[in-house]
C-alpha cells in the first residue's frame, strides 16, 4: 500500500478506501471507486493528466482482481479495458511500456488462480468459470504471432477447461492459425532463398485429375530445373539434388498438430494429416504416419501405439501415401522408399502414371537420368489404360525437349562451359546430344504405333488393331525403298498376330480369316506359289467360331488358284471344303447348339457361298470340256440334297441345262424348286419358268402339252391367291396363251373376267387407291378390251353390269360410259339412258364431270328437247340432295359417302338394271 498516497487525491477517493477497510469482501463498492475513476478519465482533456489517471485504474483494477482472485469476469474485465484502452491497433500502449508480453502474463496470472480441478467437481457459477478468459487468451496469443505464448495459452486453456465444446473451440482457433497463418509463411519463406525450394516437390504437383487443365509448361519449367539441379550436368551439384534443396521446417506446427490427433475427431484424421506435409519436418512426418496410418490404427485398434508402420491401404486417400514417399525422399531413406513405391503400384492401379513419373523425377533428382528414361519407356510400353498412356508419352516428350534445351544451353551458351566438361568430352556430350534428338524424333514418329501397341494389350483378339498395325507398318515403309526385309518385318506382324490371337475369342465374323488371307498375300504377290497354300492349309486348321472365315479362307485360296489358269485344281480345293461328313443333319444340329463343342470346319460344306462358286467352276469346266455333264449334275443334285441350295441355284441348274440343249431337264429343276420354297420364292421362280415355258411351247408345240401348261398356271395362280401374292401378271400371260397360241378367244377373256372378280370373292373391302385396286382395274380394261374383239355384246353386257355393281363409286364412271357406248352399238338408246341415269346416282354431279359432260353430248345426239330437260332437272336434284355425311367420311381416295335423296326416284322406271344393286358393304344404295 506504498502508492496509496501517490493515487489517492480527493475526498472521495478516502472516503472509498474508508469504505472497503471495513467491508473489503463488498463487491459493489470496488465497482463504485472504479466507475468514478473511469469517469474522470472520460472528462479529462489533458494527456498528462489522461496517462495518470490511466496508472491509477490500472492500480486499482489489479487491487480488485487481487481481493477476488477467482472471478473471471473480473479479469476478462480488467483486460479487455487494458487492451481498449491502453494499447493501439498495432502495438498495445507504447506510452505505459506495457508490451503484449506484459498482456500475455497478466493472462498466465490470471488464470493461476484457478484451480486445475475447480471445473472438474461441482457446478461453478459464472464468475468461477475460466472459459471465456481462456479463449480470450488464446486469441491474444494468436493475434500476436507468439509461439510460446500460443503453446502456453493452450496448455493453460485445455487444462482449465473441461468442455469438449470449449476444447473444440480453442483447437479451432488454434488449427485456423497454423493453417491460415503459419504453414503460409513457411511456404514463403521457402520460395524466397533465391532458389526456389518448391521446384523438387513434385509428389503433390506433378499429375492433374483433369488432363485439359494440366499447363504443361509448368511440368517442363519443373523437368528442366531438376536437371539443372542434378550433377549429370554441373560438379557443383550433390547427386540428389540437396544442393538446391534448402528447406525451412516447422517443428512447431508439426508438434501442435500432432498433439490435435489424439484428440481430433476421426473424419478430421485424414485432413490434419494432409496439412502435417506443410510443416516439412519430415523425420516427426514419418513418425506420425507411422502411428496413426498403420493397419491396426486404422481399423481402430491400438491407436497410437509407436511400434506401427505405414502400409499402403486403399482406405487411406492418395494423397497421403504421395506425404509419406516426399518425407521418406527427403530423409534419402531409398529402400524403404522403393519398397513403398512399389506397393503403390499393386494398391493404386489408377494412378500408375502418377506413380510412374513421380518415380522418374525422382531417379532425376538424383542425377539418373537414364534410369528415369527407362521408367518412362517402360511405363509407356506396359501400360492398358488411353490417360495413363496420353500422360506419361506427354511427359516423356517434355522430358526429352527439356534435357536437349538443358544440355544446348551449357554447350553453347553457358558462360561456366568447363564444369559441363569436367564430366564429359565435348564430342561426348555432342554425341548424346545426337543421340537425345534422334530419339525425340523416333518417340514422336511413333506415336501412332504406340497407341496400336496400347490397344493390343488391352485385347489381343481386336483383329482390327492388328488390321490398323500392318497399315501403320506400310505406311511406314512407304516412303522408303521396298526390298525383301520390308517383306520379312510384314510377315513377322501376321505372324505376331496369328500366334496371338485366340480363335476363340474373335467376335467379328470373317475378320480373322481375312487376317490369314493377307498374310499368304504377302507369298501370292511374291509368287511363291508353295509357301502360300502351306499357309492356306495351316488356316483352315484353326478352330474357327466362325463359318465365314473358313469361306472366306477356301474362296481365297481359289481366287488365287485362278491367277495360274488352273480351273481343275480349283475345283479340286473346293471338292475338298465341301465334301459332307456321313450324317449332315446331325451336324448342324450340334453345331447350332449354345454349348456346341463342333469347330468351324465341320460346317463348311454347308457353305452356300462355296457351293455356289465350285458350281460355277464345274460349269466353266464342262464348257471348256475339261469334264463331263454328269460331274455337274452329280454336283447340282448333292448341293440341293444337303438343302444348301437357294432359289439362284436352282435357276442356275435349269438354265444350264437349257444352255447345254436339254431344257426340259431344266424345267425339271424348276418344278423341284417350286416344291421346295414358299409361295414368295415360287412366285419369283414362276417368273422365270413359265415365259421360258412358253417360249419353248411357241418354238416346239410338241416338247410341252398345253394340259401341262394349263396345269402350271391353275397351280402358280391359286398359290398366288391364296398367300394374298399379286398374281395379275400370270392371268395376263394365261390369257396370251390361250388367244395367241391356242385360238380360244372366249377363254382368254374368262380368264380374265374371272381373275376381275377374284379379288370381291371374299367380301373384303378394297381401299381405291391401293395395288390390288390398280392392278384389278387394269384386269377389268384387258378383259373389256378383249371382250369388245372377240365377243357378242350381249355376252359383254352382264360383264359391264357386274363390274359397275362391284368397284367403289369413284372408279365407275369410265365403265359406265363404255357401257352407254355397247348400249348405242346396238341401237339400245333407252337403256344407255337408263345407264346413265344409273350412273349419275352414284356420285355428286360436281365429283361426276366426265360422266354429265357425256350425257349432255348423248342427248344432243340421241335426246329430244324433253329428254335434255330431264336430264338438268336431275342433275339439279341430286345436287341439292346428295349431300356429305361427315361422321361416315373416310380416309380413301373417292370413298366419300353420300345420304340418298328421300325423295321417290324420277327413273323409277329404269327396268334394265333394276337387279343390279351394289354389293359392296362401303358403297351406298341409292334405290335406284
Amino acid at each position: 500500500m506504498e502508492d496509496i498516497e501517490k493515487y489517492i487525491k480527493n475526498d472521495t477517493d478516502i472516503a472509498f478506501e474508508y469504505e472497503l477497510q471495513h467491508t473489503p469482501d463488498n463487491i459493489l463498492t470496488w465497482r463504485r471507486y472504479l466507475a468514478n475513476w473511469k469517469s474522470q478519465l472520460t472528462s479529462n482533456s489533458n494527456e498528462l493528466d489522461k496517462l495518470d489517471q490511466e496508472k491509477r485504474i490500472i492500480w486499482l483494477y489489479e487491487r480488485f482482481c487481487n481481493q477476488f482472485p477467482n472471478d473471471s469476469e473480473l479479469w476478462e474485465e480488467f483486460i479487455q479495458w487494458l487492451i481498449d484502452f491502453n494499447v493501439d491497433t498495432r502495438k498495445y500502449n507504447i506510452k505505459m511500456d506495457i508490451h503484449y508480453q506484459d498482456i500475455c502474463k497478466l493472462f498466465q496470472k490470471a488464470l493461476s488462480n484457478f484451480d486445475l480441478n475447480i471445473s472438474n467437481g461441482k457446478a461453478l457459477n459464472s464468475n468461477q468459470n475460466c472459459e471465456k478468459l481462456c479463449l480470450m487468451y488464446v486469441r491474444f496469443s494468436v493475434y500476436h504471432y507468439d509461439l510460446s505464448f500460443i503453446t502456453n495459452s493452450l496448455d493453460m486453456s485445455l487444462k482449465r477447461c473441461h468442455s469438449r465444446d470449449i476444447h473444440s473451440q480453442i483447437w479451432e482457433l488454434i488449427l485456423h492459425f497454423i493453417y491460415e497463418k503459419q504453414l503460409p509463411l513457411i511456404d514463403f519463406n521457402n520460395s524466397n532463398k533465391g532458389e526456389d525450394a518448391n521446384r523438387f516437390d513434385f509428389y503433390l504437383n506433378s499429375f492433374p485429375g483433369d488432363l485439359t487443365n494440366f499447363d504443361e509448361s509448368e511440368e517442363a519449367f519443373q523437368i528442366t530445373e531438376l536437371l539443372i539441379g542434378s550433377s549429370y550436368f554441373s560438379t557443383k551439384n550433390s547427386d540428389d539434388g540437396t544442393s538446391h534443396n534448402i528447406t525451412t521446417t516447422d517443428s512447431w506446427s508439426c508438434y501442435i498438430l500432432y498433439r490435435y490427433l489424439l484428440v481430433c475427431p476421426p473424419k478430421l484424421l485424414f485432413e490434419t494429416l494432409g496439412q502435417l506435409i506443410k510443416t516439412r519436418d519430415y523425420k516427426n512426418i514419418k513418425l506420425i504416419y507411422d502411428i496413426y496410418l498403420s493397419p491396426k490404427a486404422i481399423n481402430n485398434t491400438n491407436r497410437g501405439n509407436p511400434e506401427k508402420k505405414f502400409i499402403p491401404d486403399t482406405k487411406i486417400p492418395f494423397i497421403l501415401h504421395l506425404n509419406y514417399l516426399k518425407a521418406l525422399d527427403h530423409l534419402k531413406l531409398h529402400t524403404i522408399y522403393s519398397t513403398f513405391l512399389k506397393q503403390l503400384y499393386d494398391i493404386f492401379p489408377a494412378n500408375f502414371s502418377q506413380l510412374k513419373i513421380i518415380e522418374a523425377k525422382y531417379f532425376l533428382k538424383c542425377s539418373n537420368v537414364f534410369k528415369s528414361k527407362e521408367i518412362i519407356s517402360n511405363a509407356l510400353d506396359s501400360t492398358n489404360e488411353y490417360f495413363h498412356f496420353i500422360r506419361l508419352y506427354n511427359f516423356f516428350i517434355n522430358f526429352e525437349e527439356c534435357f536437349i534445351e538443358v544440355l544446348t544451353n551449357n554447350l553453347f551458351h553457358n558462360i561456366n562451359k568447363t564444369d559441363i566438361l569436367k564430366i564429359k568430352s565435348k564430342d561426348d556430350w555432342l554425341n548424346e546430344l545426337n543421340e537425345n534428338n534422334t530419339e525425340l524424333s523416333n518417340l514422336l514418329d511413333s506415336n501412332e504405333l504406340k497407341l496400336n501397341d496400347l490397344k493390343l494389350r488391352q485385347n489381343q483378339n481386336d483383329i482390327q488393331a492388328w488390321f490398323e498395325r500392318i497399315e501403320i507398318f506400310k505406311k511406314h515403309i512407304s516412303n522408303k525403298k521396298k526390298n525383301n526385309n520390308n517383306s520379312v518385318e510384314l510377315s513377322k506382324i501376321y505372324v505376331d498376330a496369328i500366334l496371338k490371337i485366340d480363335p476363340y475369342k474373335v467376335n467379328v465374323p470373317g475378320s480373322f480369316g481375312k487376317l490369314w488371307c493377307d498374310y499368304s498375300d504377302i507369298y501370292w504377290n511374291a509368287e511363291n506359289f508353295d509357301t502360300a497354300r502351306e499357309i492356306c492349309n495351316r488356316a483352315l486348321m484353326v478352330p474357327f467360331l466362325h463359318v465365314l472365315d473358313l469361306e472366306i479362307i477356301w474362296a481365297h485360296w481359289c481366287q488365287k488358284e485362278s491367277l495360274n489358269g488352273d480351273i481343275l485344281r480349283q475345283i479340286k480345293i473346293l471338292q475338298v471344303a465341301l465334301e459332307p461328313p456321313q450324317n449332315p443333319n446331325f451336324v448342324l444340329e450340334s453345331f447350332n447348339r449354345k454349348d456346341r463343342k463342333i469347330p468351324a470346319q465341320a460346317l463348311i460344306f454347308n457353305s452356300s457361298k462355296l457351293w455356289d462358286e465350285y458350281l460355277q467352276l464345274l460349269e466353266a469346266a464342262y464348257f471348256s470340256k475339261l469334264i463331263n455333264l454328269s460331274a455337274v449334275v452329280e454336283a447340282y443334285d448333292k448341293c440341293i440334297a444337303l438343302q444348301v441350295a437357294s432359289p439362284m441355284t436352282f435357276i442356275n441348274y435349269a438354265q444350264f441345262f437349257e444352255i447345254s440343249g436339254a431344257p426340259l431337264r431344266g424345267f425339271q429343276v424348276y418344278e423341284r424348286a417350286i416344291s421346295v420354297f414358299p409361295p414368295e420364292t415360287k412366285f419369283e421362280i414362276w417368273k422365270i419358268y413359265i415365259p421360258e415355258l412358253l417360249e419353248l411351247q411357241n418354238k416346239n408345240a410338241t416338247l410341252v402339252s398345253i394340259e401341262r401348261i394349263r396345269d402350271i398356271f391353275d397351280e402358280a395362280i391359286e398359290t398366288l391367291q391364296e398367300a394374298n401374292i399379286d398374281f395379275k401378271d400370270f392371268y395376263l400371260l394365261y390369257s396370251d396363251f390361250e388367244e395367241k397360241i391356242n385360238g380360244l378367244s372366249g377363254m382368254a377373256v374368262s380368264i380374265l373376267y374371272n381373275a376381275a372378280l377374284y379379288p370381291y370373292s371374299k367380301n373384303k373391302y378394297i381401299p381405291p387407291s391401293s395395288c390390288i385396286m390398280k392392278n384389278n382395274l387394269e384386269l377389268w380394261d384387258k378383259c373389256f378390251l378383249k371382250a369388245a374383239r372377240f365377243l357378242e355384246p350381249k355376252t359383254v353386257e352382264p360383264m359391264y353390269e357386274q363390274c359397275i355393281k362391284l368397284l367403289p363409286n369413284s372408279k365407275v364412271t369410265r365403265y359406265i360410259i363404255q357401257f352407254t357406248e355397247l348400249e348405242i352399238s346396238l341401237n339400245q338408246i333407252s337403256r344407255a339412258r337408263d345407264v346413265l341415269i344409273y350412273g349419275s346416282k352414284l356420285l355428286p354431279p360436281s365429283n361426276n364431270l366426265n360422266l354429265w359432260e357425256y350425257w349432255e353430248k348423248f342427248e344432243i345426239e340421241h335426246g329430244t328437247e324433253e329428254s335434255f330437260k330431264e336430264m338438268f332437272r336431275l342433275k339439279r336434284t341430286l345436287t341439292e340432295e346428295m349431300c356429305i355425311d361427315t361422321e361416315q367420311v373416310t380416309n380413301q381416295e373417292g370413298h366419300i359417302q353420300f345420304v340418298a335423296s328421300s325423295a321417290p326416284s324420277i327413273l323409277s322406271h329404269n327396268k334394265g338394271l333394276s337387279n343390279a344393286q351394289p354389293t359392296n358393304s362401303e358403297e351406298i344404295d341409292l334405290d335406284i
